[in-house]
């Protein structure tokens, strides 16, 4: 056989090989971007006190080499449509439970699969080192402002948690050492302000707080270094992680009593409250080989303390995976324990809560030879009464990165999306029908540019992407099977978060672009024929940064008063900084020293406004002298 037969058929067969192995998510170019991107923003909320299993430069090498394995649905094919599960008979107007369609011994083998593939592809990287990587409905509520502000939400009546919460009359905040977390009460009446209560969860990592029909529920996490379950990860410890939630009595803040403790397994991801009911989702993860598969502790999830149940337990791909989403709700008027439980088999990593659905997206790598890709699989949930329903799952083209990215208007679902291929990247908007069929799109926006921001007002989407400059893109997505894009307004630099500012005005806050590196803060004006203007804008110092891009909540905005809120830091200088928009300009009108950036808040209540520093120190203003 001559050498250059041999080596095509060496080559053949590496390719064949490379085709059974499947590349980690984390180990795709996009993702290791995605992840040094997320590494180069401000510290999110809690840093875990171990990382899961490493990952080595030779892996990370042989990711690009190697041919990723597509899911396929429950119908085994990949199709356009949205696949229903076939056992999915619940109906719309009864209350149910979640029913699954799976059992332990299929998830045990899926699990084994994937924790097999992935030794493989550990090995093979060895060898060849050795040889040789914000759209929101909530500006629909045109209602005035109550007499205290509240945590911005991004679906009108679907609220969402936040590390400091007021009724008007107290404000809750939360406060994370190494060991412990602090829950504090405060009273407030003007510029008196008192600390009324103060409490210890042990051992705890408090995530949100809601403050809801006088109780108190604390969300919260802990990591409990386990050499026993799950198996070793590299640096010889894995991670139990837990999610909590904690209701207290607050009708007397003085005297808060906790009336119900509940828990499920897994890292906290998110939640929301709405009808009375908060819905809480954790992602729970498999870290190594299963021992035996009668020990299913070792590999299903569980809720209070106890393993779930097969028929709760819901397989979306046809693949190998090891990670779940554990989904739960709970009656607050009777908290005794969760209403609903249910499991996904899969790794979502974007949530997004309308009214009456749940759209849980998971990004997917594929990968060969000669192309590479990012599609989403998108699995749609309905939930009434605290029940849910799992519907279908649709596969579309392109990566979702945030949940304001997504929409639900009139029965239908709209999303942006970054479409990546090879080195290449443009954008684009879809609508999918109740079905989750597509209906229309628009593809190719934005050519070598990733969306940055995004914001929905009823039946327009706004969003952002960014390269060198910052194009504003209008879409009219009135007529679903025909979007149009109303305008494209090119301004230097880029919106990392959108708002609504009252009627027909969109704020944008982000950075300046160029060489000054400078956050700005941009007032659109919105035309009735869907165009865009800028209408003023502001430059805060050099050198600025904020954290509006990645945590929306962080950012306080009263559309009625037309004020803007958020903290910043220019060089090593941290302040909160409130600005009130009188018609022409931006001008501020605080400037708040403060020791943390992540965990400051800005609040209204009545006519003064408190900054919450860190829950530490609270700051209190007369919004009519700002003194």
């Amino acid at each position: 056989m001559s050498d250059k037969n041999f080596e095509e058929k060496l080559k053949k067969h590496w390719r064949e090989e490379a085709d059974s192995i499947p590349v980690p998510d984390s180990l795709h170019p996009a993702k290791i971007e995605e992840m040094v991107d997320k590494k180069m923003e401000f510290p999110k909320k809690r840093t875990h006190k171990k990382l899961y299993a490493g990952i080595t430069a030779a892996a990370a090498c042989l990711a690009l080499l190697i041919a990723g394995t597509a899911y396929s649905f429950n119908t085994g094919r990949q199709s356009e449509k949205g696949t229903p599960v076939a056992n999915s008979k619940q109906t719309t107007s009864d209350r149910h439970e979640f029913v699954g369609n799976t059992s332990y011994s299929e998830i045990y083998s899926l699990i084994q699969k994937y924790h097999d593939k992935q030794s493989m592809s550990d090995i093979a990287a060895k060898d060849s080192a050795s040889t040789g990587g914000k759209s929101s409905t909530a500006a629909e509520d045109t209602t005035a402002t109550p007499d205290y502000s509240k945590t911005d939400r991004q679906v009108k009546d679907v609220m969402e948690g936040d590390i400091v919460k007021t009724d008007g009359s107290y404000i809750y905040t939360m406060l994370n050492n190494n060991n412990c977390a602090k829950i504090r009460i405060y009273s407030v009446e003007g510029k008196t302000i008192e600390l009324v209560k103060q409490f210890t969860l042990k051992k705890r990592w408090v995530e949100e707080l809601y403050l809801e029909n006088s109780k108190l529920i604390i969300l919260s996490s802990d990591s409990i270094e386990d050499n026993s379950n799950y198996g070793i990860a590299d640096d010889g410890i894995t991670l139990n992680e837990t999610t909590y939630i904690d209701i207290y009595d607050v009708s007397t803040p003085q005297n808060a009593k906790k009336i119900k403790s509940l828990s499920q397994s897994g890292i906290y991801k998110t939640s929301r409250f709405t009808n009375g009911y908060l819905y809480t989702f954790s992602s729970h993860l498999i870290m190594g080989e299963c021992k035996k598969e009668k020990e299913i502790s070792e590999y299903i999830p569980s809720v209070n303390g106890k393993t779930m149940k097969e028929n709760k337990i819901q397989k979306i791909v046809d693949a190998p995976v090891n990670s779940y989403v554990v989904m739960t709700s709970v009656n607050l008027a009777k908290p005794d324990n969760f209403s609903d439980t249910a499991a996904v088999l899969s790794d979502y990593t974007t949530y997004y809560m309308s009214t009456s659905h749940l759209y849980l997206a998971n990004t997917i790598y594929e990968q060969s030879l000669r192309n590479n890709s990012t599609k989403t699989a998108i699995s749609k949930f309905e939930y009434k009464d605290g029940a849910f329903s799992y519907l279908t799952t649709k596969k579309v083209k392109g990566q979702i990165n945030d949940s304001y990215y997504m929409h639900e208007y009139k029965g239908n679902f709209a999303f942006v999306y970054t479409d990546w291929r090879n080195e290449t990247s443009t954008n684009g908007i879809c609508i999918l029908d109740k079905n989750m069929n597509t209906l229309g799109k628009i593809d190719n926006l934005g050519n070598d540019e990733t969306i940055y921001a995004s914001y929905y007002i009823g039946s327009m989407a706004y969003f952002v992407t960014y390269r060198q400059t910052d194009p504003v893109f209008a879409v009219d997505i009135s007529n679903p099977k025909k979007p149009v894009v109303k305008a494209k307004l090119k301004l230097p630099g880029f919106s990392s978060y959108l708002h609504s500012f009252g009627e027909n005005q969109l704020i944008g806050v982000g950075m300046a672009g160029g060489d000054d590196d400078k956050v700005k803060i941009s007032l659109f004006a919105l035309g009735e024929n869907g165009s865009v203007t800028e209408q003023t804008k502001l430059l805060l110092p050099k050198y600025s940064e904020t954290e509006a891009g990645s945590n929306h909540k962080s950012v306080f905005i009263d559309e009625e008063r037309k004020l803007v809120g958020f903290a910043t830091i220019a060089d090593t200088t941290l302040r909160y900084k409130l600005y009130h928009f009188d018609g022409t300009e931006f001008k501020q009108v605080l400037n708040v020293p403060i020791k943390e950036m992540s965990n400051t808040r800005g609040i209204r209540i009545g006519n003064y406004f408190y900054v919450v520093d860190n829950a530490k120190k609270i700051h209190a203003y007369d919004m009519q002298t700002w003194k």
